[in-house]
């Protein structure tokens, strides 16, 4: 089988249709970026946690693995976009005033 091609354009992938809400389209698209930069934070760490293995190895340091918690941005950002759609449809011609 073959490996699918990635799309063109891989920052238009998770765009919404134009009947979102504008914040939360706005905020779509904050949590598209966060989780982006999650896997891409990820693959960093993952080099970083061989860089501190040679140099544990090297300099018979011992081996940390620290990793601190915070609040879920994404999360908040889904639940508060699910929150407004249910609030106020918007209508094709936008956002009542």
């Amino acid at each position: 089988m073959g490996v699918a091609n990635p799309p063109l354009f891989p920052c238009l992938v998770h765009l919404q249709p134009l009947q979102m809400h504008p914040i939360a389209a706005v905020m779509n698209e904050a949590r598209h970026e966060i989780i982006r930069l999650r896997r891409a934070n990820e693959l960093l760490q993952a080099k970083v946690d061989v860089m501190d293995l040679f140099a544990c190895v090297l300099h018979t340091t011992p081996a940390y693995q620290g990793q601190g918690m915070s609040i879920d941005i994404a999360w908040q950002l889904q639940q508060e976009i699910e929150r407004l759609e249910k609030q106020e449809p918007v209508s094709p011609e936008g956002p009542a005033q």
